[in-house]
């Protein structure tokens, strides 16, 4: 498969880029937002097509469904990012040399960025809204589990910048195969940077085969604190806050890290069952338990898996 033509039109569009102002970047944003919502029925219809290839039953599924709710919080964001202060142009930083030579360094955009993720439509969104938003074009390359959402998506995207009077190539899906990937990790003197955005398997992938540079992301790291107040006359699972990464798990990729502090077996009996109905709950299909010391309970020790809950039992938790 040759894509060469496609990584040409990006890298004519991140060019022309230079010459839109900040002004008109920002009504292109918030036309997206409009658009996006106005589109509302023919995404969720894509999205449909997708999810009927999914049993329910899979983790992935709450992280490729799309809703009426999720769509209004995406245009949300895309205003939201309209309405930031441009980050082109800015002086950063500026030095005159002994011999009296002025050097300024000036925030620019890098030129074409490459995105690849997984089952997420929402990605598409995104990574166009801030890319056009730092005067960037990019390539996309969607899991093919998101397919039918993902060509949606830029089919409205496309749409908008015709309408703004931009090239259509500041946005780009790449074919949902494996070939594809292969070819936007190889393609040095289009591309100017490749960012991975998914699983582990996926990240060590794109930074052992990329040819182009790789700016990595990872997962997050949130810690909850369960103290003295899990005993059974007052442990109320309620009572813990339950950051995004246990609501959607799916989405966030986050590690919750739950840490026990100076508990015993007896209270862990109590903690793990209780925290095991409320995972349920928030979809996540996964736990394990690792500590100090022996293990609380082997149902719960488990080393696998994916998008989970990590509990450590510690002696001290500073």
């Amino acid at each position: 498969m040759q894509l060469k033509d496609c990584f040409e039109k990006a890298l004519e569009a991140s060019r022309e880029l230079n010459c839109v102002s900040a002004s008109k970047i920002d009504r292109t944003l918030t036309a997206l937002a409009d658009a996006a919502e106005k589109h509302t029925d023919e995404i969720l219809e894509a999205n449909r097509e997708d999810l009927a290839r999914m049993e329910p039953s899979d983790p992935m599924y709450d992280r490729l469904l799309l809703n009426r709710e999720r769509i209004a919080g995406i245009a949300a964001d895309i205003r939201n990012v309209a309405s930031l202060p441009s980050p082109l142009g800015k002086i950063l930083s500026e030095t005159v040399r002994p011999n009296g030579m002025k050097i300024t360094k000036v925030s620019v955009p890098f030129g074409v960025i490459g995105v690849i993720y997984e089952a997420r439509p929402n990605v598409g969104f995104d990574v166009f809204s801030l890319c056009l938003k730092s005067g960037n074009a990019c390539i996309l390359k969607g899991g093919s589990d998101a397919r039918c959402s993902n060509e949606a998506i830029v089919r409205v995207i496309r749409e908008v910048l015709r309408e703004q009077g931009l090239d259509e190539n500041c946005v780009t899906l790449m074919p949902a195969d494996r070939a594809a990937t292969a070819e936007l990790l190889n393609a040095v003197g289009y591309v100017d940077l490749i960012i991975p955005r998914g699983s582990k398997g996926l990240i060590d992938f794109v930074r052992q085969n990329a040819h182009v540079p790789v700016i990595e992301t990872g997962a997050g790291i949130c810690v909850v604190r369960a103290i003295n107040i899990i005993q059974d006359d007052l442990f109320d699972m309620d009572t813990i806050p339950f950051v995004s990464g246990l609501i959607l798990p799916a989405v966030s990729e986050q590690l919750v890290v739950f840490g026990l502090h100076d508990i015993d077996k007896q209270i862990v009996a109590v903690f793990l069952p209780r925290l095991e109905r409320k995972r349920e709950l928030a979809r996540n299909n996964v736990a394990a338990v690792e500590g100090m010391g022996e293990r609380a309970d082997a149902r719960y020790a488990t080393d696998e898996f994916v998008v989970g809950v990590r509990f450590k039992l510690l002696q001290h938790f500073d």
